[in-house]
């Protein structure tokens, strides 16, 4: 495909997403497909074609087989998992976005990391996050990745290392990681069972309040104080904004005062309902923010976002480099240290 035939195939694709959002929007196709398990095998050749095939061949297959086997999350009849904010100007700004490389740090493409890290800004004054949580405090800062389980992954490896460090100076005996115990709500997501498998901690499901369904803190302290009776670590608790269950939110202010007491991480997990906050009247859930160690939040359900992107926030940066950087920093030359983005981590599947 040279450049002539890439603008001709490309304002082809552009009518034919048009086309194919109006036609969710008109009802013309129905929400979910008819398909079976295995449908798209037995339609589509089990091995690579020899030669090339034309782009009038491609998009009618993606027509005749993919938008047929397609779940249209953006159809008004489809109501499960979780509100897909995609919008005409997101799908936009991921065609360009690809077109500019890779932005891994400000040496490998200085626009990008600049970018991220300006509208990350942005985003939190547009919330009304802290101030330490914006890159330009140089404190803390924001970093785009890939799920809301990549955040909460992070942030546990952060705060095990942090923890770990912690502990070193009091004890010659290096501490199993297996003594740490994180804790979060029974109705938060399982992303946090598979950050706790992965960081090789324990993981407490504490119970709920029957009124609210928010983390009961008394639960929490209980568990904490029980647990060190047992020669354990606790080290880090997940408060969320938002389940996936019932969107119930928990209070930062109790949960965040029983981790600032106990010396706990505390992160916060409102994939589903933190772009509610651009909004000022839901606000108020925010109290207790300035307890917080960590936020993340998609804005690819609520703020009109393609899929996938997640946004991380922390309150120390310091605190995250110590997790993840160890001895030199191959092919990263000395001069992008300063200005290289600190949170730009590896995804779940890289780590």
């Amino acid at each position: 495909m040279d450049a002539a035939e890439f603008r001709r195939c490309g304002k082809q694709l552009i009518d034919f997403i048009a086309d194919y959002i109006e036609s969710l929007n008109g009802n013309r196709r129905e929400a979910m497909p008819r398909v079976l398990p295995g449908y798209l095998r037995q339609r589509l050749p089990l091995r690579p074609p020899d030669m090339p095939e034309t782009w009038e061949r491609v998009m009618s297959d993606v027509e005749e087989h993919i938008l047929s086997g397609t779940a249209h999350w953006l159809h008004p009849d489809f109501n499960a998992y979780f509100p897909i904010g995609i919008s005409y100007a997101s799908v936009l700004g991921d065609l360009l976005s690809s077109s500019f490389g890779v932005g891994f740090t400000w040496r490998s493409n200085p626009a990008l990391t600049e970018l991220e890290r300006l509208m990350l800004d942005w985003l939190a004054e547009m919330m009304g996050m802290p101030a330490h949580f914006r890159n330009d405090s140089g404190i803390g800062g924001g970093a785009l990745q890939g799920s809301a389980s990549d955040c909460v992954l992070v942030s546990m490896l952060a705060a095990r290392k942090e923890k770990l460090t912690q502990l070193i100076g009091k004890d010659a005996e290096p501490l199993p990681v297996s003594r740490l115990v994180a804790y979060c709500s029974q109705l938060a997501h399982p992303c946090v069972d598979k950050a706790a498998v992965i960081c090789g901690v324990r993981l407490r499901r504490l119970g709920y309040d029957d009124e609210n369904l928010a983390l009961r803190c008394d639960l929490l302290e209980s568990a904490v104080l029980e647990d060190r009776q047992l020669g354990l670590v606790p080290f880090y608790v997940c408060a969320v904004l938002g389940t996936t269950a019932c969107a119930s939110c928990d209070n930062l202010s109790d949960v965040g005062a029983v981790c600032h007491r106990e010396q706990l991480w505390c992160h916060v997990d409102a994939a589903y309902s933190g772009g509610a906050l651009v909004c000022p009247e839901f606000r108020p859930l925010l109290q207790g923010i300035e307890l917080v160690d960590s936020f993340n939040f998609n804005p690819s359900k609520w703020l009109l976002c393609t899929f996938d992107a997640s946004v991380l926030w922390v309150k120390s940066q310091a605190k995250l480099k110590d997790a993840f950087v160890s001895g030199p920093r191959a092919s990263i030359p000395v001069d992008d240290a300063p200005i290289s983005n600190p949170l730009a981590l590896p995804t779940c599947t890289e780590l």
